[in-house]
């Protein structure tokens, strides 16, 4: 059986969810938290990526399939991420997509140091490009 006090949301706090008067605020709300979350998903992709590489920059590498299973650990959007990190010039490989198992030796470089991406990725607040890069 299930607790009514659990179930039910009080009035109060549904009040405070409804703190946008207008649709326009309420699609400004969500594209600023889109943009907030992709930038710092991209930014803890980078620093996985840190974290695990090998090399010197501008060469720090990492091949897919190990990324593939450190990354798994923490979020299921490896390849989505990786492409929007590409899109920014923050790492770069070789092929459009990449696939579990049949790119596991592809080699993901990254293009920049870490201390270097943490300055300049931001969230841009724009519902198709969510993240700036400001140098």
């Amino acid at each position: 059986m299930v607790d009514q006090r659990v179930a039910r949301r009080p009035k109060q706090e549904e009040s405070k969810l409804n703190v946008c008067k207008s649709s326009k605020e309420q699609y400004l709300l969500i594209t600023n938290f889109a943009g907030v979350y992709i930038s710092r998903e991209v930014l803890f992709l980078c620093e996985t990526i840190e974290a695990n590489a090998v090399g010197e920059h501008p060469n720090r590498i990492i091949k897919f399939g190990p990324l593939f299973y450190t990354y798994a650990h923490y979020s299921d959007k490896l390849v989505g991420m990786l492409l929007r990190a590409r899109k920014y010039k923050l790492v770069d490989f070789e092929g459009e997509m990449l696939y579990q198992g049949q790119d596991d030796d592809k080699v993901i470089r990254m293009l920049m140091p870490i201390e270097e991406i943490r300055k300049v990725v931001t969230s841009s607040g724009d519902p198709v490009n969510c993240i700036a890069i400001v140098k």
